[in-house]
């Protein structure tokens, strides 16, 4: 867990200074809920936690190559 903020939170708060900023949210808890939740509030893609490098380098390269 993140001191201060959560994830959603820090997530609205990024948006509020650049609404064109592209998120990828991770979490280690297993509940679809939390990535909904960030989707809803701008993140592109979710990761769960653990993952491997692999999977966050792909998502990256999504992320940079999505043209929204």
């Amino acid at each position: 867990m993140m001191p201060v903020m959560d994830g959603p939170a820090f997530i609205a708060a990024l948006k509020l200074i650049n609404p064109q900023a592209k998120v990828i949210a991770a979490s280690g808890l297993s509940s679809s809920k939390f990535a909904v939740r960030a989707k809803e509030l701008g993140a592109k893609h979710f990761l769960t936690k653990p993952y491997d490098v692999r999977s966050l380098l792909e998502m990256v390269n999504a992320l940079i190559h999505d043209p929204a």
